[in-house]
């Protein structure tokens, strides 16, 4: 058991680098009656206040989302901060 708690330490320490999410919305009114995909894509900023958005961040899907993002991104690129999630 001993040579696991490393290990559990480790992981441990990846989830509580959890990465900064910033919320985008379109700059225009998209058009949701016709396809998605078209030649001119709709251009997206960032959102000004995201109180309304960060709520969506307290349940656990998302948790483990954000966890599993900064665990691959950790993997893909050891780096000593994880890059914001948008």
């Amino acid at each position: 058991m001993r040579p696991l708690l490393p290990f559990l330490l480790t992981s441990i320490a990846w989830a509580a680098d959890l990465p900064k999410v910033i919320f985008l919305e379109p700059v225009a009114v998209v058009e949701t009656k016709a396809a998605e995909i078209h030649e001119k894509m709709p251009l997206y900023q960032r959102v000004a206040d995201d109180s309304k958005y960060r709520p969506w961040l307290s349940y656990e899907s998302a948790q483990r989302a954000l966890r599993l993002y900064a665990q691959a991104s950790r993997i893909a690129a050891p780096v000593p901060s994880v890059p914001d999630y948008s």
